[in-house]
C-alpha cells in the first residue's frame, strides 16, 4: 500500500531537509571570517597624502623575504596562508609597503604569528632596525613596512 504525502507536507519535509543540510555544512566547516579584501586599504582613504605604487618597498629584508617564503616555512610550525598580496604607497618622498596574509582560520593566524614576529623582527618587538608593524584582524595578518606607519594604521586598526 503506497502512503499519499499532501502538498503542504511535502514542503515542510523539504524545510526540514533544507534545515538538517545547512546544519551540518555550519557544524563541519569553521566560520569563515574575513578577507583579504574586507582589510586591504582603500587608497582613497589616504589620499591626498599617499598615493598607490607598483613594486615592493619594504623597509627590511626580513618583511620582504617572508613575503617570499611563507609558503614553504615547515608545517609542524604552522599552515601558511590561503592567500596573500600587498599593496604599496608613496607618501612624500617615503615608499612602504604593506603585506596582508590571509588564514583559513584565527587559530592559524596565531599559531602563525610568533614565527612571523620572530623573522620579520629578529625577537618579541619592533626595532629601529625592523620597525614593522604586525596587525592581526580577525583571520588576516598585516605587516605595514614602513618607516612611518602612523597613516596605515589608524586605517587597519579597527
Amino acid at each position: 500500500m503506497t502512503r499519499m504525502v499532501s502538498g503542504r507536507n511535502r514542503a515542510h519535509l523539504r524545510v526540514r531537509a533544507l534545515a538538517g543540510s545547512i546544519f551540518v555544512v555550519l557544524c563541519h566547516f569553521p566560520a569563515l571570517g574575513i578577507t583579504l579584501e574586507d582589510v586591504k586599504l582603500d587608497p582613497k582613504a589616504l589620499a591626498p597624502a599617499c598615493s598607490p605604487t607598483k613594486g615592493e618597498y619594504a623597509v627590511s629584508l626580513q618583511a620582504a623575504l617572508h613575503y617570499a617564503t611563507v609558503e614553504q616555512a615547515p608545517r609542524v610550525l604552522f599552515k601558511p596562508p590561503i592567500r596573500k598580496t600587498y599593496q604599496s604607497f608613496k607618501c612624500g618622498a617615503a615608499k612602504s609597503t604593506i603585506y596582508y596574509y590571509e588564514y583559513a582560520s584565527k587559530a592559524d593566524l596565531e599559531a602563525a604569528r610568533g614565527f612571523v614576529e620572530g623573522s620579520i623582527w629578529g625577537g618579541k618587538a619592533p626595532s629601529e632596525e625592523h620597525p614593522e608593524l604586525i596587525i592581526a584582524r580577525d583571520n588576516v595578518l598585516v605587516v605595514i613596512s614602513s618607516r612611518d606607519p602612523g597613516p596605515f594604521k589608524k586605517h587597519l586598526e579597527k
